[in-house]
Formats: structure tokens, sequence, C-alpha cells
């Protein structure tokens, strides 16, 4: 038999004493993860940075080279309706690239890409 623990717990006890630790609820603000697709597949992280950038307050980019989709986290609501605007008016990356599609997340799949961002930031990966 395993000793109690007389710390607190912060979740709850399985069958065999343990204690299994809660999910953290990751906390955000909803409407600012776009994920754009049809992206060129020679884009670069820098260029996808820029072109957003010159759109609207960009906070993270997470793309990876050759693929044609990214995600992109803007810094506010009024940032987030900008970069809409110019992605329905059939925005691309150059001009020799077709427009991009896009999707701003919402519900399950948005909180999904918070806690991805949570995750992260914990083990000092990406920001």
């Amino acid at each position: 038999r395993k000793p109690k623990s007389t710390e607190p717990s912060t979740g709850k006890r399985t069958a065999d004493g343990d204690v299994k630790p809660e999910p953290t609820k990751v906390e955000f603000t909803s409407g600012l993860i776009f994920h754009i697709t049809e992206l060129p597949t020679d884009a670069t992280l820098y260029e996808i940075k820029d072109f957003f950038k010159a759109i609207g307050d960009i906070k993270f980019v997470d793309y990876e080279g050759g693929k044609t989709e990214a995600y992109l986290r803007t810094a506010d609501g009024a940032a987030s309706d900008r970069v809409k605007e110019a992605l329905e008016k059939g925005a691309s990356l150059r001009e020799s690239s077709g427009k991009m599609a896009f999707k701003l997340l919402e519900g399950e799949e948005e909180q999904t890409y918070w806690e991805k961002i949570a995750a992260n930031s914990k083990s000092g990966g990406g920001g």
C-alpha cells in the first residue's frame, strides 16, 4: 500500500491511489487563430509573416516549409477583422499565386489549438 501524500490533491485519485492530474483548461481570446490554406509550396515563413504583418498585428505564424497551409495568430479582434477582410477580398501571397483560402478556428478546434500553444510554451517550444 502506498503512503498517502500530505500535499493537497490537484486531481482525482485512481484505483491504486495515484493522483491523476486534471487537464488544465486554457483560457484564451476567441477569434484570433486562422488556418490559411492554398499557400505556394515554396513560400517561406518570413514571406508569410511579412505579408500578414502589413495587414494587421500578427503575434505568431505556425508554418513548416514546403507545406501549403499555415496557422496564424493575431494580436486582437481588430487585427483579425483586417486579416479576414483581406482574405475575403481574395488576397494572395504573391501576384503570381492564387488567392489563399482560410478558416477562422472556432469551438473545439480552436480550444485544441490553444491547448497545443500552451503545451509548447510550457516545454519551451514555439511562441
